[in-house]
């Protein structure tokens, strides 16, 4: 049986646990901050950008003059394409596929099944969507299901050409690039990527078409490294392979995005500032920008090649938006603040709760 002399330090423990817990309860250690932008898009004429924090809000920014148009609260929502006129925008939202209004921010369309989308045809009258290595098209106007076919394998990476005559896909077992035609369903052209094999190619992380569809690019890792690939789709030339450094610790940790006509790059780090642009042919530098504070966690290039914009990284929050030729800082946007509770106030009460378990066992003693 313990004294009262004895039981004063488990009581001050007892009180001053209470106490933390009513304040952390009560909100006054509570904290507001902005999530990592894990993804930005232009529209099709620029004049938008929409974005998606990790907190899985969607919003559609004016980039003239910065202010929010709508947010969508989605959960989880990326990545999300535009319709070639800009008038609509899709995205995965758990199992969901919604289509929405750009202009009233209101879903027009939804389609039930586990679909990931990958894009409109150039006329916009088809819309593409993929689930595993089936391929499914869809009347854009009334997404009635028109055909579905089937790949020889699950693609790591899909990209719709700019006609909307054929995807571009790299198998998860080989290490190419493969274009297939979507009216005939067959492999039109593989393209190899070079000293590269199935036991050390980590991940693949851009795969785009040029504006023109002359060109694929294409953005992976190996043995660490970042290599950006441009192909010639005419003879199925390898144009050129350059070296990205974008290592954070153990991992590739590099965003990046390709001009519209394939010739450049641009990319930025994890919790690095810095975001630069080299030329894919020379692999120089051609200019530099001043990125985010916190680092960059996504990239995009504006459909006519003059602006860049990039999402900061690490509970940044940030938008920020260049002139892609000048590298002048046109505009800069912040994601809203989501509650979070200060973890410290946790680590504090184990702290005390451990105290008070460590005076007790020595008082049993």
């Amino acid at each position: 049986m313990m004294s009262g002399k004895e039981k004063r330090p488990l009581i001050s423990l007892a009180i001053s646990t209470i106490i933390i817990i009513a304040i952390s309860t009560s909100g006054c250690l509570e904290l507001y901050e902005s999530f990592q932008v894990g993804f930005v898009s232009f529209s099709p004429d620029g004049s938008k950008i929409i974005s998606n924090d990790n907190a899985g809000v969607i919003q559609l920014w004016d980039v003239l003059t910065g202010k929010e148009i709508f947010r969508y609260e989605a959960h989880y929502g990326i990545p999300i394409f535009w319709s070639p006129d800009g008038k609509q925008f899709t995205f995965k939202c758990w199992q969901i596929l919604r289509i929405f209004n750009s202009s009233s921010g209101k879903e027009v369309a939804n389609i039930s099944d586990d679909l990931y989308p990958v894009g409109w045809s150039f006329n916009g009258k088809i819309f593409v969507t993929q689930h595993e290595s089936n391929i499914t098209l869809w009347n854009a106007s009334s997404f009635s299901e028109i055909k579905t076919f089937q790949l020889p394998i699950k693609p790591e990476l899909i990209a719709l050409s700019p006609s909307g005559e054929e995807i571009a896909y790299c198998p998860s077992n080989e290490s190419l690039v493969a274009i297939v035609n979507i009216s005939s369903q067959e492999i039109k052209i593989k393209l190899g990527i070079p000293m590269v094999n199935l036991t050390n190619l980590e991940a693949c992380y851009k795969l785009c078409w040029s504006a023109d569809g002359k060109k694929i690019a294409l953005l992976a890792s190996l043995n660490k490294t970042a290599y950006a690939y441009v192909w010639n789709i005419l003879n199925s030339s390898l144009l050129c392979s350059r070296t990205i450094n974008g290592t954070y610790g153990k991992y590739v940790r590099i965003y990046a995005d390709f001009s519209p006509d394939c010739e450049k790059l641009v990319h930025g780090y994890y919790k690095k500032s810095d975001i630069e642009i080299i030329n894919l042919s020379s692999g120089k530098r051609t200019l530099a920008l001043e990125g985010c504070p916190n680092g960059t966690a996504s990239i995009d290039w504006s459909p006519d090649g003059s602006r860049i914009a990039a999402g900061e990284s690490y509970y940044g929050g940030m938008i920020k938006v260049w002139n892609a030729t000048s590298g002048e800082l046109v505009q800069t946007m912040k994601t809203p603040e989501h509650h979070t509770p200060d973890l410290n106030v946790f680590y504090v009460i184990l702290m005390f709760i451990v105290c008070a378990l460590l005076i007790k066992l020595k008082r049993k003693r």
